[in-house]
């Protein structure tokens, strides 16, 4: 039997990060809708017209040398921002560079299958002992392994995911490149999202608690 403090701790986690999936309203109120963020926006216009008189009227005022030298501030105020943000992206580029900028570009271009296979590396394991705690048959890892481009079910890639044992975030990573994503409008998703918080990898749990809240279960 699933243990019961554990299911009301996943059914609380639930209760409190699930999200609706936001619901469309029919065509005549979406009309409805349209037709009020054209009035708004009608009105905005206005303001901002009413505005510019305003301030337009206020600079006739000024005397022309108070209008000299006010541009000119704003000139070299403008031009010192520039020169700020244009110094601060060369420190950046530096800073990436020194951070081995080639691998870090390398790794954002990876594939599923190669992100898979270097955190395999990464984490000192081998192939044979993820593909067996996650669950998954020899002849799918390998197809995975011989094509770079290759595309697990998301059930597989969450799985291999745990089996590395990933944190949440390394997770999201390494999923996204297979394209999908752990949803907190999806329950099976808020499970499995509970135990990466949790730090518990353990895969046959896992299952036991998407068995007790009738989700589809992983590596299987």
């Amino acid at each position: 039997m699933f243990n019961e403090r554990l299911y009301l701790n996943i059914q609380n986690y639930i209760a409190e990060n699930f999200v609706e999936e936001p619901t469309y309203p029919p065509p005549q109120a979406s009309m409805c809708f349209m037709e009020y963020i054209c009035e708004e926006t009608e009105l905005q216009r206005a303001q901002e017209c009413a505005d510019e008189k305003v301030e337009l009227s206020k600079e006739n005022e000024e005397p022309k040398e108070r209008k000299f030298f006010k541009r000119l501030e704003e000139r070299q105020s403008a031009k010192s921002k520039q020169k700020l943000s244009f110094d601060s992206v060369c420190y950046e580029m530096a800073s990436e560079k020194s951070r081995t900028l080639n691998d870090m570009m390398k790794e954002r271009e990876e594939t599923f299958s190669q992100s898979l296979l270097r955190l395999i590396d990464q984490k000192g394991t081998t192939d044979v002992d993820v593909y067996k705690k996650a669950g998954v048959d020899r002849k799918l890892f390998s197809k995975i392994r011989g094509d770079i481009y290759y595309r697990p079910s998301k059930p597989t890639a969450i799985a291999l995911a745990i089996a590395l044992k990933l944190t949440y975030d390394e997770t999201l990573d390494l999923i996204g490149r297979a394209g999908f994503t752990l949803s907190a409008s999806v329950k099976s998703d808020l499970i499995i999202r509970f135990f990466l918080e949790e730090n518990n990898h353990n895969l046959f749990e896992i299952n036991e608690a998407l068995f007790a809240f009738e989700q589809p279960l992983l590596g299987v």
